[in-house]
C-alpha cells in the first residue's frame, strides 16, 4: 500500500509525457504555424527561443523541450530551450517582457504567472499587458504525500478513501 503513491505518480507522469505533452505539443505547432504563416510567410527565418523562467530538469523545462523539439522539426529551424530561473520565475517572465515582441521569443508559463503580482508588490511586468497566452501545452499532476511511517501509524483506510474521493471529484471537473 505505501507504493500506491508511486504508482500514481508514475502513470501519472506516463500520461503527461506521452499524451498530453505529445499531444498538446503538436496542437501547438499548429496553432504557432498558422499565427506565423499570417504574420509573415518566411516565419521563422531564425533560431526562435522559448524561455523558461526556472531551473533545467523540471517538469515546465521538459515541457518546453518537448514544445522545443516539435517545431523545430515542423518548422526545419532551430528551437532552443533557455532557462532564466530567479525570482520565483520573474526574472526569466521579464526578460522576455522586456524584449523585442518580434514572435522569436515565446514564454513558457505556467501557474505562477497567475498569481505572481499578487505575491509581490511591484514585479517589472504586468501579465495582461505584456503577454497573450497562445495555448494551454501540458498538465502536470500534483500529489498530496505524507512520510510513510505517518502514514502506517496515523491514516486509517476511511481516511485514504475520503481523501482520494476528494482529490479525484476534484480531477473530474
Amino acid at each position: 500500500m505505501k507504493h500506491a503513491a508511486l504508482d500514481v505518480l508514475r502513470s501519472s507522469a506516463y500520461r503527461v509525457r506521452h499524451r498530453s505533452v505529445l499531444g498538446l505539443a503538436s496542437v501547438f505547432v499548429a496553432l504557432m504555424s498558422g499565427l506565423a504563416s499570417t504574420a509573415s510567410a518566411q516565419y521563422p527565418d531564425k533560431v526562435v527561443r522559448v524561455v523558461v523562467p526556472f531551473g533545467p530538469g523540471g517538469s515546465t523545462d521538459a515541457v518546453a523541450r518537448t514544445a522545443a523539439q516539435r517545431l523545430a522539426e515542423y518548422w526545419g529551424k532551430p528551437v532552443i530551450v533557455e532557462n532564466k530561473p530567479g525570482g520565483a520565475g520573474t526574472v526569466g517572465t521579464a526578460g522576455v517582457a522586456k524584449g523585442p515582441a518580434d514572435g522569436y521569443t515565446i514564454l513558457m508559463g505556467v501557474f505562477a504567472h497567475a498569481v505572481i503580482e499578487s505575491l509581490y508588490k511591484t514585479t517589472p511586468y504586468k501579465l495582461e499587458r505584456d503577454f497573450i497566452p497562445v495555448i494551454e501545452i501540458g498538465k502536470t499532476p500534483q500529489l498530496l504525500l505524507v512520510h510513510p511511517i505517518y502514514f502506517q501509524n496515523h491514516m486509517q483506510i476511511h481516511h485514504q478513501d475520503h481523501i482520494r474521493a476528494v482529490f479525484q471529484e476534484q480531477l473530474r471537473n
